[in-house]
């Protein structure tokens, strides 16, 4: 089977059947690197303020097409955009910013600025 890895802006995104998944979604190692690296130089974990979480963050991808990478429908989970790992709604990050999280409504109105 032939992969094709797609560079946009420094991330990549893998494409072999996965509609386009961000490779962390697919690949557990991947994905816990990327989350080590979050707590560690982000301080990922739990939340010192109720309204700075994952959940409300701007780079917070709870987007279907994110949602079926995953393969689930929780809204206790999404893709960080920001440090590229799957984290979970009610935790936070010293990267946090207001504004999201990023739905399928976001994107109808503002696009795909990712």
């Amino acid at each position: 089977m032939m992969e094709i890895k797609i560079i946009i802006g420094g991330t990549p995104v893998q494409s072999t059947g996965d509609e386009g998944c961000p490779i962390e979604t697919k690949d557990e190692a991947k994905n816990e690197e990327n989350k080590l690296q979050a707590t560690e130089e982000y301080n990922y974990g739990p939340p010192t303020e109720p309204e700075a979480i994952c959940g409300t963050c701007s780079a917070f991808n709870m987007s279907s097409r994110i949602l079926d990478c995953l393969g689930t429908d929780s809204d206790n989970v999404g893709f960080c955009e920001t440090h590229r790992f799957v984290c979970e709604a009610e935790k936070t990050c010293d990267s946090w910013v207001a504004g999201g999280p990023l739905t399928d409504e976001s994107f109808a109105s503002h696009g795909d600025v990712l």
